[in-house]
């Protein structure tokens, strides 16, 4: 899949999910809040996945959006590269 990592900001549903496991490296999820953290493979951008109806577990559809490294450090626990 082509990388669209420089011009998207967010998707939605269909799009989003097809994007993230086309094109982006899951780096961590948190099963708990129905969240992935993944990163682009080609500019090292980082996308979360989410739920905005997360209290359904996982109901509706899901929102990839770009996240900065050092929010994704604080919000999945990590220490990013």
């Amino acid at each position: 899949m082509l990388c669209n990592c420089l011009v998207l900001e967010r998707l939605k549903g269909v799009e989003a999910q097809e994007y993230a496991r086309g094109h982006l490296v899951e780096l961590k999820v948190d099963d708990a809040n129905w969240i992935v953290l993944y990163q682009c493979p080609e500019t090292g951008t980082y996308w979360r996945e989410w739920y905005p109806q997360s209290e359904a577990h996982g109901g509706g559809p899901s929102e990839l959006t770009k996240i900065g490294k050092e929010d994704a450090e604080r919000e999945f626990g990590l220490k990013l590269d």
